[in-house]
């Protein structure tokens, strides 16, 4: 197979291009799968069983990673079209990754409680587009269940809120 790289006008250089990206995106992603799994060949002597440990997440990502890259590599391109997002979704979108971002520069500032809280709320608000009291239910009660779940139950070490740690 031929690539033709200085002429994608044209619909045949496209598809070789899209052909080149897609190939080389498997490369890199079984290489990463690779690394991921070698790494947790190396964590492995930490824990105390195949699923139980240090090396348990490291090795499923790189299997999926390796999976993933094997696929890309093998399974025929399939030309679809991209539909551009409107001005509505591309809000929400640019909404959302906002979010995101300030959850986690604000996460050592005001604790993972208030933090999750106002975060899942204003979530819920622009993407689900909810009424105020189902939205604040539900981020009351998500964030409880997260809260029980990684500081009770899984006892992670999360940062507190300045208010309750005084």
């Amino acid at each position: 197979m031929k690539y033709i790289l200085h002429d994608c006008s044209g619909k045949e250089g496209y598809i070789i291009f899209a052909l080149l990206i897609r190939r080389i995106g498997g490369v890199v992603s079984i290489a990463f799968g690779i690394f991921a799994t070698l790494e947790a060949s190396r964590l492995y002597t930490y824990g105390t069983g195949i699923l139980i440990g240090d090396h348990a997440f490291p090795a499923i990502i790189g299997i999926i990673l390796i999976v993933t890259g094997l696929f890309y590599l093998c399974l025929p391109y399939k030309e679809e079209k991209v539909v551009m997002p409107n001005h509505k979704q591309l809000k929400t979108m640019i909404y959302t990754i906002g979010i995101l971002c300030l959850y986690c520069f604000s996460m050592n500032y005001l604790g993972y409680f208030v933090t999750t809280f106002i975060a899942f709320l204003l979530l819920l608000k622009v993407i689900g587009n909810y009424r105020w009291v189902w939205t604040m239910a539900f981020a009351l009660i998500f964030t409880a269940v997260m809260y029980y779940l990684f500081i009770t139950l899984l006892k992670t070490p999360l940062p507190i809120t300045p208010i309750l740690s005084i």
